[in-house]
């Protein structure tokens, strides 16, 4: 499922590309099933950015299916009241994770409009205050 799904996404992909190349004049050789890894840039084209190999086999979603199944395996042979437990910590950890990310976000903003508070009373006062001096 996983593959055919893989092999939906790389045909969009192909048929996306060989309608942006259409519409900006580009020959369609470029786009004969084969990956383009060189991110050239001519005059009239765009540049091609790829994602180098390392990166993309740490987002392969098939290098952490092994540890998935683990984990479901383990997960259905707990009792019904292990399974309970494991949920309830899974979502206190998971509400306490985002709480600490909400509060990061809170202080930046904070932060951001104490500035632009101490920013603006500078230049209202102090500013004024040395212009108004003779």
């Amino acid at each position: 499922m996983k593959s055919s799904n893989n092999s939906d996404w790389q045909q969009r992909l192909q048929e996306l590309e060989a309608e942006v190349n259409q519409s900006s004049g580009q020959s369609s050789a470029q786009n004969n099933g084969q990956n383009n890894n060189n991110s050239e840039s001519t005059p009239g084209n765009y540049t091609s950015y790829t994602i180098p190999e390392r990166l993309k086999s740490m987002a392969d979603p098939v290098r952490y299916q092994p540890l998935l199944d683990r984990t479901l395996v383990w997960f259905n042979t707990l009792p019904q009241v292990g399974k309970i437990a494991v949920v309830v910590v899974g979502a206190f950890v998971t509400f306490s994770m985002l709480r600490s990310v909400f509060q990061l976000v809170a202080a930046i903003a904070s932060l951001a409009i104490l500035g632009a508070l101490l920013y603006l009373g500078y230049k209202f006062l102090v500013a004024s205050q040395v212009n108004n001096e003779p």
